[in-house]
């Protein structure tokens, strides 16, 4: 009878203990390791997206990237991997090595880094030691509180240096001023759903700052336009990519016909777009099919030794507008937003005017891991200038240097040079 009683309690101990596996969470179970079936899974998928960067990323050149020892570093830190949470960290660390803000995971956390330049607030640059504010997104919480040339010296109570160093590779032959530049912007966007504090030198004053989050841009309209004295002023709303532009550009350029001269802003472009709205809008400034910009396959060259390139072709649409166009840029045109520039300066009667531009590289492809579907962008073509300079190397015919965010240097210019 004893030995009964106790097999029955020994079953409902066993039930018990059941039930408490069944409720735990499944981060928790999943730090008992992955199964040999999932091990192969996450093996495969990372194989999978070693070698698409390997065999299809077209600006290793440029880098001081080592991808042989990138590869290294994945698999000895893939042994940490215990769960889908680990594998997309893992993939996240490794995106760092390429210190590229077109490329960009598909899938994200809550604790990702943010997307740059559309999530950026304050364009920042890393020289001889120093962390200079260069540029601010006009209305942001950071153009608010910052002045042009504030000396940030700590992010969130940590001194600069060592905080921007959480988004420097291990990889570099050499880790100079463009990368520390990179990994600084990364972390003055901020992390997801958390404020940023800064501590910054100005006028010999130390100042600390809260900030709210960064935000993506948010528009209600995709175009905004004005009259400015006899000229006409345009401005895309990150909107690039949005199809309405191509029924409400021809109004506003048939509505300018009167004018003297048009302005128009890509300075909200940081999302890029594409090229059907790209030949949508530089088709109503040219009379006759007109090279706009360059593309440049490296696959061919790297695996079979042919150069493959081609030059895209923008063709006239009416209204045609002859008058001159002022063309302003800055940190936050992007992509799309850059190649459009670069067709505007193939034109006679077109000037560019700002800054440097966000230096997106390239064209993407967009690809899946097989197993986890995780998705992730490749610049796998590079962008030209019609010219041979490389988008990324153009800068603006009139060059600003902006020095005071209480007046837009940029607008300022491009007025001037209308009414000479």
């Amino acid at each position: 009878m004893s030995n009964q009683i106790n097999r029955d309690n020994n079953h409902m101990k066993l039930k018990q203990l059941l039930i408490i596996i069944a409720l735990l969470p499944l981060q928790v179970i999943a730090f008992a390791g992955l199964t040999p079936e999932q091990s192969t899974k996450f093996k495969e998928d990372l194989t999978y997206y070693l070698d698409t960067i390997k065999h299809n990323y077209a600006y290793f050149e440029q880098k001081e990237t080592d991808w042989q020892q990138v590869s290294s570093f994945a698999w000895l830190h893939f042994n940490k991997v215990k769960n889908r949470t680990d594998f997309l960290t893992l993939i996240e660390r490794l995106q760092i090595e390429l210190y590229d803000n077109h490329m960009q995971l598909l899938n994200s956390f809550p604790f990702s880094p943010k997307v740059l330049p559309s999530s950026a607030d304050i364009y920042a640059e890393y020289k001889d030691g120093k962390a200079l504010v260069v540029n601010l997104m006009a209305d942001s919480a950071a153009h608010k509180a910052l002045e042009i040339g504030d000396e940030i010296l700590k992010i969130n109570d940590q001194p600069v240096f060592k905080a921007l160093s959480r988004y420097v590779g291990n990889s570099f032959a050499e880790v100079n001023d463009d990368i520390y530049s990179w990994a600084l912007n990364v972390v003055l966007a901020g992390d997801r759903g958390k404020e940023r504090f800064l501590t910054i030198k100005r006028n010999q004053k130390t100042i600390n700052i809260p900030l709210a989050e960064t935000q993506f841009l948010s528009f209600s309209t995709p175009i905004t336009s004005k009259r400015i004295d006899d000229f006409v002023y345009i401005r895309f709303n990150n909107s690039l990519g949005n199809n309405d532009i191509l029924q409400l550009f021809p109004q506003v350029i048939e509505e300018a016909q009167d004018t003297n001269g048009l302005i128009i802003d890509l300075r909200t472009t940081p999302g890029g777009g594409n090229s059907l709205i790209a030949r949508a809008i530089l088709g109503h400034f040219i009379e006759q099919d007109h090279f706009y910009q360059m593309h440049e396959s490296p696959y061919d060259q790297k695996n079979f030794g042919v150069k493959r390139s081609w030059v895209e072709i923008a063709s006239p649409l009416k209204p045609y507008y002859s008058k001159p166009v002022m063309v302003l840029v800055n940190q936050w045109t992007g992509s799309m937003g850059e190649g459009i520039a670069l067709g505007f300066d193939t034109m006679q009667n077109a000037t560019v005017i700002g800054t440097k531009m966000a230096q997106l590289l390239g064209s993407m492809q967009d690809y899946r891991m097989p197993n986890t579907n995780i998705g992730f962008k490749v610049s796998t073509e590079k962008m030209f200038h019609v010219n041979g300079i490389p988008r990324e190397n153009y800068r603006p015919k009139v060059l600003v240097t902006i020095s005071t965010k209480n007046v837009d240097e940029v607008l300022e210019k491009a007025l001037e040079l209308l009414s000479q």
